[in-house]
């Protein structure tokens, strides 16, 4: 009998110390309100909760624009590119000047207007992909995507919905019968 007291008194010491742990280890600053907006039923999910300091990172990898933009790249790009879908001509354009931009670490806040410390979440809505980056310049994000609308061909409106702008790309031809 007495055994059986000790062990459940150093089990219940065990449970209340990994209890009090637990409870004091977990960060009370952090702010998760970003995962209201993450459906409960979604598919896909990947978050980065800690500040990336995204900046460093690409100085890190010290690559430029030659190697990002090499001859393999640029005849995949032009295979793409050879399609009619102004949704993929978009998609190019986009990607391209990305590339472009990881190849100067130093200007990536100036011409995408993504924080240089940023949060972000991917989720899926339904079949739809979510991206959610923390921007600190909006004007330079929505250039960013003008630049590729312009390069691309590919138009866009910008519209209203409960006091908030927003543009939409017409990335479908619409063909009359």
């Amino acid at each position: 009998m007495r055994k059986t007291l000790i062990a459940a008194a150093v089990i219940a010491v065990g449970v209340a110390g990994y209890y009090a742990i637990n409870k004091t280890s977990s960060p009370a600053s952090v702010n998760l309100s970003e995962l209201e907006y993450v459906p409960a039923d979604t598919a896909l999910f990947s978050g980065q909760f800690t500040a990336l300091d995204l900046v460093s990172y690409l100085k890190s990898l010290g690559m430029s624009s030659e190697q990002l933009n090499n001859d393999e790249m640029q005849q995949a790009m032009a295979a793409l590119a050879a399609e009619s879908s102004p949704a993929v001509h978009f998609g190019v354009a986009l990607f391209q000047d990305y590339m472009t931009i990881l190849g100067a670490p130093d200007d990536f806040v100036k011409n995408t207007g993504i924080a240089a410390k940023t949060r972000s979440l991917t989720y899926l809505v339904g079949a739809a992909p979510v991206a959610r980056f923390e921007v600190t310049d909006a004007a330079a994000f929505q250039a960013f995507f003008e630049r590729a609308a312009a390069q691309s061909g590919v138009s866009y409106q910008t519209q209203q919905l409960a006091g908030h702008s927003y543009q939409v790309y017409s990335l479908v031809n619409y063909w009359m019968v």
